[in-house]
């Protein structure tokens, strides 16, 4: 009898009972959301090294090559002041090209070659070590009054690559050369929503030589360093003086295609 006289009692001051099939109707759903599909930028990597005054990377090397070519005027300026150089090869390369990368996978002591494909996602970078130093190292960089010396320890030169769609056929590439220094330290990172944290070195990003251009599927950057600047940005990049007379390397990007990745939830559905 006293449970019956508590519900009418709650009926009598209008307040409403528990409605449990409408409190289950506003939980969240248990389904991570989807996603947009992303671009995927296949790209075809070599990193050529050579022994100093090897015919394979020097001016017969570049003699097919359209220095400065898909670069607006300024940032060839820039890129020469710093010591690099930088062009393009057609999607039917010339056979310099051809004869410098006949070998993925080469390693002795005077030569070597390291090769990978991958596919970027469009909005994302990967990371391509071009040398690293134990020792301090310094070097010139062009300043609007003159030079101005850098000095760096424990460096590692890296170039940030990153890719997106354009339009059908076409691909925005960008390279962003880096100097990783000092020790490693937990330092906040930033992600593409938050910041994280993670153990990671001094970054300096040197947005003035910055590469960014428009290729069409198949054609070839080549990056590496200019002539007559033992102290630049670039040979700190694409020399190692060490072992003798040294050696120089050449990094060779080509863009082979594009397919559109489909998200998929971590749980499977």
């Amino acid at each position: 009898m006293a449970p019956l006289l508590l519900i009418l009692a709650v009926i009598a001051s209008g307040c409403e009972p528990l409605n449990v099939r409408k409190t289950q109707q506003t939980e969240r759903s248990v389904l991570s959301p989807l996603v947009a599909p992303k671009d995927g930028i296949e790209l075809q990597v070599y990193f050529v090294e050579r022994p100093r005054g090897d015919i394979l990377v020097g001016e017969a090397l570049w003699s097919g090559i359209a220095e400065g070519g898909g670069i607006d005027a300024q940032t060839s300026v820039r890129l020469r002041k710093a010591g690099f150089r930088c062009g393009l090869t057609p999607s039917n390369p010339p056979r310099q090209i051809r004869a410098i990368v006949s070998d993925k996978e080469t390693g002795s002591a005077a030569q070597k070659t390291r090769y990978q494909e991958f596919t970027l996602l469009s909005g994302d970078s990967a990371e391509l070590e071009a040398a690293v130093y134990d020792a301090p190292v310094e070097f010139q960089t062009p300043a609007l009054q003159g030079e101005s010396t850098r000095r760096y320890d424990s460096a590692r030169c890296v170039l940030r690559v990153s890719a997106q769609r354009d339009q059908e056929g076409w691909v925005r590439l960008q390279v962003l050369p880096e100097i990783h220094h000092g020790e490693s330290q937990v330092r906040r990172v930033a992600s593409d929503q938050q910041w994280t944290f993670k153990k990671a070195q001094q970054i300096d990003e040197l947005y003035e030589q910055r590469i960014d251009l428009q290729m069409n599927l198949g054609e070839i950057l080549v990056l590496g360093a200019g002539r007559g600047q033992p102290d630049s940005i670039g040979s700190l990049f694409f020399f190692d003086e060490e072992g003798g007379g040294g050696s120089e390397r050449v990094l060779i990007i080509r863009v082979t295609g594009m397919q559109q990745v489909d998200p998929v939830r971590a749980d499977g559905w």
